[in-house]
């Protein structure tokens, strides 16, 4: 899905929900909506082990709808080390001969997918 297209249904699904919500409600519905996108930006995950400040969290960031490519690089329990595109083998590299894993701040379906597909022929191959 391109994302001009992507957009365009992300918009129409919010516009459709609020045209169901009652005239007076929709000033407020908004204002949360944008006061929880600015308290996601500002707020710091909470440790692995908080499970209150976690349940709150989680609900911020999806009234917020940080979801998909939108979704917050740095994620409870998790830390994001931000590099250059050019420089991302050469930081790869050097994370995994330090033991420290990789993995993919966002999960991009089509990739996975690729991924999956790839191990599956790979293996009735052989």
């Amino acid at each position: 899905m391109k994302p001009s297209s992507s957009l365009a249904s992300i918009t129409a699904a919010f516009s459709i929900l609020l045209y169901e919500v009652p005239q007076q409600y929709v000033a407020p519905v908004c204002t949360v909506i944008a006061a929880c996108a600015i308290a996601a930006a500002i707020i710091q995950p909470p440790p692995p082990g908080a499970r209150i400040e976690g349940i709150i969290y989680v609900l911020i960031n999806g009234i917020a709808a940080n979801v998909g490519w939108a979704v917050n690089a740095v994620r409870r329990g998790k830390t994001a080390v931000m590099v250059d595109r050019v420089q991302k083998p050469t930081a790869t590299t050097i994370l995994d001969k330090s033991g420290i894993p990789v993995t993919p701040t966002r999960l991009h379906l089509p990739t996975k997918l690729k991924q999956v597909i790839e191990k599956k022929t790979t293996t009735s191959s052989s």
